[in-house]
């Protein structure tokens, strides 16, 4: 098995570009849609491509975890776990921690349309942004009136960040047998949390479900079990695609079908286990069009930095469109297309910017200084 697992980058795409779908009326904050666009959104929820982004952190940084671990019986030390946290600390919080700058920054000179919510609401998330502890915080904020959304995807990355601080030291405690356990408790204590939608209960912060079966995947790959359970029956195109397209439907439709069931994140988080068990094989099982190679793989390898940019980018054109109506907020859905090539426009070039000057460099730092650490 090689380093770099390409239909994961296939698959950090798919999880992207359901993020973006999700958030799309960030950008068309207009009244009155069109019927088509409230008929998507009524039948079809978005939201868990995070779930996909999860399961696939736990499996990949797992292995990742394992793979530079000083020993060879899948035991780590404490400079194993040093060396993971510097890595990991230079791949996610300059980028981060830039993007509360900008908005705080845009709050204060660049919002005059107030697309950008308030600079009160915003520094009052900032402290437990930067803490990790957001996915905590934002249910209480979002229920006592406070706006999140210029900053709400931050909550996901504190679900995160708390995985990479804990994982290693789970590792260092337990070893990897007892860790598979404590998992498999986390799975089961999260199965039936209701966590329908965004912020409609204080549960949705707490996801560590996904995260936990991403790690029994990268401890599964390494038994002779992932061998024999190879999806042979995938043999041909059509059969790929027709599981491929089932999974990205129960990944869009089951969110809305079993709203009311409590077990229903819990599912759709067995249902991203399931696609990112078919990308580990690296046998082109997942999204398997090789014209679309190039473009699943630099959405994939940026896609961090579109999570952290596109909220802010969508309400920075939010912004300009003001400005070019003189002050009168657009309400024309004939307008909508230029504003959609608007967002997506900036949007890529912030995140090509930031890949290139930003994220980029200070990754490979990070990589060359845990290097350093005995």
């Amino acid at each position: 098995m090689t380093a770099r697992n390409d239909e994961i980058e296939y698959l950090r795409a798919v999880a992207i570009l359901l993020t973006l779908f999700q958030h799309l009326p960030i950008l068309l904050p207009w009244p009155n849609p069109p019927a088509w666009i409230v008929f998507i959104y009524d039948h079809a929820a978005f939201w868990g491509g995070v779930d996909l982004f999860f399961v696939i952190s736990g499996f990949v940084v797992t292995q990742s975890l394992l793979r530079g671990a000083s020993a060879t019986d899948g035991t780590i030390t404490w400079t194993d776990a040093k060396r993971f946290w510097i890595r990991r600390a230079f791949r996610l919080f300059p980028l981060a921690w830039f993007w509360v700058a900008a908005v705080l920054l845009a709050n204060a000179f660049f919002n005059h349309s107030g697309a950008f919510g308030t600079l009160k609401d915003n520094a009052s998330q900032a402290l437990w942004i930067m803490l990790y502890v957001y996915n905590f915080f934002a249910y209480p904020l979002f229920a006592a009136g406070v706006n999140i959304a210029p900053l709400g995807v931050y909550w996901s990355l504190a679900v995160e960040e708390q995985f990479y601080l804990l994982l290693p030291l789970l590792l260092l405690a337990l070893k990897f047998r007892g860790l598979r356990f404590l998992m498999i408790v986390a799975i089961a204590a999260q199965f039936f949390l209701w966590r329908p939608a965004p912020w409609i209960e204080p549960w949705w912060g707490l996801r560590f479900d996904a995260l936990a079966w991403g790690v029994l995947l990268a401890w599964f790959i390494g038994t002779p079990k992932h061998k024999s359970w190879s999806p042979d029956f995938l043999a041909s195109n059509p059969i790929r695609w027709i599981v491929n397209s089932a999974l990205i439907a129960g990944i869009v439709f089951l969110p809305v079908m079993l709203f009311k069931q409590a077990a229903g994140t819990a599912l759709l988080a067995i249902v991203c286990l399931i696609y990112v068990w078919l990308a580990s094989y690296q046998r082109g099982l997942v999204l398997p069009v090789a014209h679309l190679r190039p473009l699943l793989l630099w959405l994939g390898s940026r896609s961090y930095a579109i999570y952290v940019i596109h909220v802010p980018a969508f309400m920075l054109v939010n912004e300009i469109a003001w400005h070019i109506g003189s002050g009168t907020p657009s309400k024309d859905w004939s307008l909508a297309p230029i504003q959609v090539l608007a967002g997506v426009s900036i949007l890529l070039i912030l995140v090509e910017l930031c890949h290139r000057l930003l994220e980029q460099p200070l990754r490979n730092f990070g990589r060359k200084l845990s290097e350093k650490i005995n």
